[in-house]
């Protein structure tokens, strides 16, 4: 065996061994590909690969797995004469080198299946209610595509985009496809399956699964592979596993529930039965109430015992796509340690699941069974037909004075920070420099007023009270129904600077909610009146707002006078303006948000907290 040869199958040993271990279950698909090669290797020439084969099994055994794939003497050379065994080895060894080169995938399990999943990979997106497995009868023989289905799902689009790549394919009912594997039709075959799965009655579950399982168990080896798709790579990775008991599970989960109104991918909408699995009930009823600048989703979901029912207990999923940052999982820790810690007699509770592509929380709102339509501050205060507008302010106030917030006043600490250590998690300084860059046409920022006033403020250090807060609170945040009001997304909850609720909603209500076509000049004028000491004064008249603006103007006084016992220094307000000075900033960051007067506020209420501290 040539250098050159030796090296590339090093580097496809090395290569395919990250693929095996990196996840949080063995690819075994990979496993089988690397004794695949192993075993090809010429007698005399593996002595070269014998760390690679030690370091597999070594890996294997940590994970406490044992996959039998290559004899006990692999390295052992056999009796034979030199001169047979050299004639065997140059015959294996020409062979070897030509299927390196050639990579001929047809015999090969894990490359048939990646190549039957990059030339479909787009196509999946579209598809519902499927599952891709991989049936081996004989270790050696060829893949065939085939399609199982249970009479009710659509698949013939799918049908012919795959038959341009891989020629005709077989397509059987799972009953016709038990009875076929019966009768000894498929032994010795091994194969791709699609298998098609809709919702079904409960009293058919069991019948359908227990065909499926039974012709599962015929095969030699089964896998069901999942499909993880990350946004930087072009191609899905494939995700094995091999407990036929675990698909079974997931097969009866999937289709004892189904999703009303269904606008979600495949992946989507089987995380959300899996979350709701244990809840029973034969279909969901929900709607999207907020899809976060994340990528998140946050639907509220009413299971039903069936299709007759009302909708019963209302629940809140909150579901996004698996990355590094971990921000569901992060919320779900928070939101048990600073919400479901404390005992509010199960009112507030979480579920926390994942999927090969998604992660997501269900939150169960209410203690009683609730049908009740549940709307957004932010649907109520963009509607003045809404039956709760004439409420805003009394909801607003309803809200501070609710049982969370009251048990969140109780952590409330005193001590001496600097602001940026309080706010790094809210401020990324170059996309707010970048931002303000973009807005006032400059290239140069040394000598800006507003960075200038930044700079000072944010290395500020201040005594201040902190608790624990919700942390996002802006007006889609928060709903209201007739039992009173209800959180949702909590992935900044945490102990933070005590007023920072009080100031995002401000914000919200200021950069989001006032019309855009309100002069900035009279905007400006609100700002500075908004400077006053009656600004915390709900009960105190504002002089310069015109007619469209009192709605806003009026319960962002409600809202500063909520305010008044979390601050360390109330005589002159300064802690407030602070903390409202970085999340306007904030706001700046915002291309969606109305950047443009949230600049010229943050310059405002800058100035006035330089003059506070100049005294």
């Amino acid at each position: 065996m040539k250098e050159v040869d030796k090296e590339r199958i090093k580097t496809e040993l090395e290569s395919l061994q990250k693929i095996a271990f990196e996840g949080t279950s063995i690819n075994i698909g990979a496993i089988e590909e690397i004794y695949d090669l192993l075993r090809k290797i010429p007698i005399s020439q593996r002595d070269h690969f014998e760390k690679y084969y030690n370091a597999i099994k070594n890996d294997l055994f940590a994970r406490g797995a044992d996959i039998k794939g290559l004899p006990n003497n692999y390295f052992r050379k056999t009796d034979s004469s030199t001169e047979e065994i050299n004639k065997k080895e140059k015959i294996q060894d020409n062979i070897f080198v030509s299927e390196v080169k050639e990579n001929t995938i047809n015999r090969k399990p894990l490359d048939f299946l990646k190549d039957f999943v990059e030339k479909c990979s787009k196509d999946f997106n579209n598809l519902r209610e499927y599952y891709i497995l991989k049936l081996i009868s004989e270790e050696y023989s060829e893949f065939k595509i085939l399609f199982i289905h249970d009479g009710d799902s659509y698949f013939q689009s799918f049908k012919k985009k795959v038959e341009v790549h891989f020629g005709n394919i077989e397509i059987e009912s799972i009953s016709n496809w038990k009875d076929r594997i019966d009768k000894g039709d498929y032994e010795g075959s091994s194969y791709i399956v699609i298998l098609f799965l809709s919702h079904k009655k409960v009293e058919l579950i069991n019948d359908i699964v227990a065909s499926i399982k039974s012709a599962i168990m015929s095969f030699d080896t089964f896998r069901h592979a999942k499909l993880r798709f990350k946004e930087n790579l072009l191609k899905p990775e494939i995700i094995e596993h091999n407990d036929v008991d675990e698909f079974i599970d997931i097969l009866k989960c999937n289709s004892s529930i189904m999703l009303v109104n269904s606008e979600l991918s495949n992946d989507e909408v089987g995380l959300i039965k899996k979350l709701f699995n244990s809840v029973g009930g034969e279909s969901l009823d929900y709607k999207v109430i907020k899809s976060g600048k994340s990528g998140a989703k946050v639907l509220e979901v009413r299971p039903k015992k069936s299709y007759a029912e009302d909708s019963a207990r209302r629940y809140v999923v909150k579901f996004g796509k698996r990355d590094e940052s971990k921000k569901i999982s992060i919320e779900s820790e928070r939101f048990a340690k600073h919400v479901e810690h404390y005992s509010l007699k199960n009112e507030l509770t979480q579920h926390y699941d994942k999927n090969t592509n998604y992660e997501g929380i269900k939150y169960t709102y209410a203690s009683s069974d609730n049908i009740q339509e549940s709307i957004s501050f932010s649907e109520i205060i963009s509607d003045d037909k809404n039956s709760y507008f004439a409420e805003l302010n009394k909801i607003t106030e309803e809200l501070f004075e609710s049982k969370l917030f009251e048990i969140w006043q109780e952590s409330v600490e005193e001590a001496k920070f600097k602001i940026k250590d309080v706010y790094s998690e809210y401020i990324k300084i170059e996309k707010l420099y970048s931002q303000v860059r973009k807005i006032k046409n400059l290239d140069n920022l040394d000598k800006d007023t507003f960075i200038n006033i930044f700079d000072k403020i944010y290395n500020l250090e201040i005594d201040l009270k902190t608790k624990v807060c919700h942390g996002d609170l802006h007006t889609e945040n928060f709903f209201k129904d007739g039992e009173g009001i209800y959180l949702i997304d909590f992935g900044f909850t945490d102990r933070r600077h005590a007023l920072i609720d009080h100031v995002s909603l401000e914000c919200s209500i200021k950069f989001r909610h006032i019309p855009r076509y309100i002069d900035l000049n009279v905007l400006e004028t609100c700002e500075r009146e908004l400077l006053n000491d009656s600004s915390f004064n709900s009960a105190a008249p504002f002089s310069s707002v015109r007619k469209d603006l009192q709605v806003y103007f009026s319960l962002i006084k409600t809202i500063r006078s909520k305010s008044f016992n979390l601050m360390k220094n109330n005589s002159t307000y300064l802690e407030y303006f602070v903390s409202l000075f970085i999340i306007t900033s904030r706001q700046i960051q915002y291309d969606d948000l109305n950047q443009l007067y949230a600049l010229k506020s943050a310059e405002i209420i800058g100035n006035h907290i330089l003059e506070i501290l100049s005294k």
